[in-house]
């Protein structure tokens, strides 16, 4: 047996110990302030420790405790806030944990692996314990976990996303729990530095976004598209009123540090009359007289909101889950489509008129100092040419496009912009079209592409 499994085990038996003490003194953990269900964790560790040293050398000595105080944090851990959870809570390096079983808790990390955690829970009900603990949590306080209420959504009090579906849905509970990362706040210099961009696609998207031109990020899952909006935010001039708005907290505004930006969050409640939605919060912006409008995710009717901020003036960001330009084009035609206020052909055409620029963002296998590397990487930047197809598609320029081969985003030249772009970047004196010229000896004019 190993040193790291003798004090796994060791630590399994003082997690007993404490509920065997709780049971016994009839208490529950939350009868216990934190500095008494600490004292009661590092007496029983300090117990266990002394009993080890007595048996030293007796066959049926008990496991080694090999880290005091990692065993103290982890059972106080145990039985406050996240349980088994709590130092896969406290590790940025994870930004999701997914529990499937109480012996199945997979790990997600920021550099694109996966892991299967050590720590497993006891049993099924262990796991039901826990998650009643997390959704005491919630600010609304409004949140049921029971055979009526089996798909819960809820934020815990750090501001994670906590996701449920339960009996009887599932034969077990099927946990997923989203982090607020605490990263270092981007800027695009930073992410041209760390390669997500290459200089010119910096140079471009700072110069687009100083101009006023409104951005819609997509890309998978953990592909770096809340990173861009929180870059573009960081470059964002101090004298502009930004409003954020967000289902669930993943922008810091103290992060920031912008003088003038506020942060609007959803509120989830069963209650209707309690609720306040996306799309709510995005028409609320307008009477904020924001000047820019950063909504974190679209994926439905606020679609529509956001492009009525986009085509009266308001720069305006967002993300979505899409592959390529001309998929996050559909999606955000489709959303609002399905809303049932808007006609297909009503809905592309507002987005010709109104949106400029589509950045893709995709997690690449690169080589880094003789490894591999899975990293977000911004592949795709697209400017939306202004006009329809003949099928009333979106046409769209490629002006970056990610070379597999090479392994580098490589520019495709700026073409002509349609004229609210130029005018935009006119207006802030930026001469685009020489910023192109100077890139590539010349501007060149890459033929549309239909959405």
């Amino acid at each position: 047996m190993t040193d790291e499994t003798m004090g796994k085990t060791a630590q399994r038996i003082v997690l007993e110990a404490v509920q065997e003490h709780l049971e016994r003194e009839r208490l529950d953990v939350d009868d216990l302030d934190e500095s008494q269900l600490s004292d009661l964790v590092i007496q029983i560790v300090d117990t266990y420790i002394d009993m080890f040293h007595r048996q030293r050398g007796m066959p049926h000595q008990v496991p080694q405790l090999t880290k005091r105080e990692d065993t103290i944090s982890n059972v106080v851990d145990h039985f406050r806030s996240f349980g088994v959870l709590g130092p896969f809570m406290r590790d940025d390096s994870i930004y999701e944990v997914q529990v499937s079983a109480p012996d199945k808790i997979m790990l997600y990390h920021t550099s694109g692996e996966v892991h299967e955690a050590p720590s497993v829970f006891r049993d099924d009900k262990a796991v039901e314990r826990q998650l009643r603990r997390m959704l005491a949590s919630d600010p609304t306080g409004t949140k049921h976990l029971d055979e009526r209420h089996p798909i819960v959504n809820a934020m815990l009090a750090n501001g994670s996303r906590l996701h449920i579906v339960g009996p009887p849905l599932a034969r077990r509970y099927k946990v997923n729990i989203r982090k607020v990362v605490g990263l270092p706040s981007p800027s695009i210099a930073a992410l041209t530095s760390n390669g997500t961009l290459c200089e010119a696609a910096g140079d471009f998207l700072g110069l687009a976004w100083d101009a006023g031109l409104s951005v819609l990020v997509g890309g998978p899952m953990g592909a770096g598209k809340t990173t861009i909006l929180r870059a573009l935010l960081a470059d964002t001039d101090p004298s502009e009123h930004v409003v954020v708005v967000e289902e669930h907290p993943e922008i810091d505004p103290d992060e920031l540090l912008h003088p003038n930006l506020d942060s609007l969050m959803c509120r989830h409640s069963d209650d209707a009359q309690l609720l306040v939605t996306l799309q709510d919060l995005v028409k609320e912006t307008m009477r904020m007289l924001a000047t820019r409008v950063i909504v974190g995710e679209v994926r439905g009717p606020e679609a529509i909101d956001l492009l009525t901020a986009m085509s009266t003036g308001v720069p305006s960001a967002s993300t979505l889950y899409a592959q390529t330009a001309s998929e996050a084009v559909s999606k955000f035609s489709h959303y609002m489509v399905r809303s049932g206020l808007i006609q297909p052909r009503e809905a592309s055409e507002g987005i010709a008129l109104a949106l400029d620029l589509i950045v893709i963002c995709e997690r690449i296998d690169v080589w880094i100092d003789d490894e591999s590397h899975n990293v977000p990487r911004v592949t795709e930047i697209a400017a939306v040419d202004g006009g329809l197809s003949v099928h009333g598609n979106v046409l769209l320029k490629t002006l970056f496009s990610y070379d597999d081969r090479e392994q580098r985003l490589d520019c495709h030249g700026g073409g002509k912009f349609n004229d609210r772009q130029m005018k935009a970047f006119d207006r802030s004196g930026i001469d685009i079209n020489g910023f192109f010229r100077d890139l590539l000896g010349e501007v060149a004019s890459p033929g549309g592409v239909a959405a």
